[in-house]
């Protein structure tokens, strides 16, 4: 039987996420109190290539759900393309695979039988067969519980006006969307740009093109709670102690 990842208490583990980039448009003071830190090189960064083949080992050890962070991903080029790499790893093929198994294999069972003609060998022989199938099922089980059901991307929204419906067309299921505030001059102050207009049309875009949205709210709730949505989102209140408490690693 295949590994399954489990942390310390015997849980498994079925959730993973993949930082794109260290790059981000924002310059949130919460993410940044100390200052700019470094950027890494270019070459220090993983290809999609290599994305890819690392997320594939992790689902076939029991990983279910993907989610692209940053930085801001979205800064990464091209970002489409290793969504629709990863997308591949859905459990819909898997499971497809495995049902084609089970189609193909009882026709070679059926033949070997059709030439056994005592009673005692025909009770052998389904003796056996029933001692494998709890295996078979196990093996089914553990198949049917590896492939990836959800691949979500957190971003602060800036790109999602123009690329929601690319986005999804890739294969990407979820968005969360960063909001820190409704009023302007307040988001500005927090986030250092001033694009809260954008970052709104995101929010709008993404349920329009089929994407579920949560919009998580970092520090500053009673400036968000009016957002009203022409499709559902999920609002999502996220706690942070003081800006010096926090150092970007």
């Amino acid at each position: 039987m295949p590994t399954t990842l489990r942390d310390s208490y015997n849980r498994p583990i079925r959730d993973l996420r993949v930082s794109l980039t260290d790059r981000c448009n924002f310059r949130c003071f919460y993410c940044l109190p100390h200052g700019e830190p470094p950027i890494a090189p270019k070459e220090q960064m993983l290809s999609y290539e290599e994305i890819e083949y690392v997320c594939e080992i992790f689902v076939s050890l029991g990983i279910q759900k993907l989610r692209l962070t940053g930085g801001e991903p979205m800064m990464r080029r091209d970002i489409e393309t290793i969504i629709k790499k990863l997308a591949k790893l859905k459990m819909s093929d898997k499971l497809q695979f495995v049902d084609d198994g089970r189609e193909k294999s009882p026709s070679p069972e059926n033949d070997k039988l059709k030439h056994i003609g005592h009673s005692e060998q025909l009770q052998f022989v389904d003796d056996g067969r029933e001692k494998s199938s709890s295996l078979e099922n196990d093996n089914l089980k553990h198949i049917a519980d590896v492939g990836l059901k959800d691949l979500a991307l957190t971003t602060n929204g800036y790109f999602l006006p123009d690329r929601a419906q690319s986005l999804k067309d890739a294969g990407l299921d979820r968005v969360t969307i960063s909001l820190d505030s409704l009023k302007r001059n307040v988001f500005k102050q927090m986030t250092g740009v001033d694009v809260l207009d954008r970052v709104l049309g995101g929010i709008q875009a993404a349920p329009r093109e089929q994407l579920d949205v949560s919009v998580v709210n970092q520090r500053n709730r009673p400036h968000t709670v009016q957002l009203r949505l022409e499709k559902p989102a999920r609002m999502v209140e996220r706690a942070f102690g003081q800006a010096g408490q926090h150092r970007r690693q």
